[in-house]
């Protein structure tokens, strides 16, 4: 599966944790599989789709990535109201 960033899957965690997620690859992938309709945002889940596993859980999965591999947390407005989160994480420091 590919994401915004898979240039960067390789990055390392800044902490120990679960020992099979050590990369942001290893995240997606993860996060990939535990995405679901159930663990979106409640306004997301009735245009959920398999198609777009990861539509309504930018909030969520941006505080996991800030956890384990530090950065900023960014939330941005759309045209339609709504909002989305993001991550920055500065590469030059891992």
């Amino acid at each position: 599966m590919l994401f915004y960033g898979e240039n960067h899957k390789d990055i390392k965690r800044m902490n120990a944790g679960n020992p099979h997620i050590q990369t942001i690859g290893d995240l997606y992938n993860a996060l990939y599989e535990s995405w679901s309709k159930e663990t979106a945002y409640r306004s997301c889940q009735v245009d959920w789709n398999e198609g777009d596993r990861s539509y309504g859980q930018c909030a969520v999965t941006a505080m996991i990535v800030f956890d384990m591999f530090g950065g900023t947390i960014h939330r941005i407005r759309n045209n339609d109201g709504s909002t989305h989160y993001f991550n920055k994480i500065d590469i030059k420091n891992l």
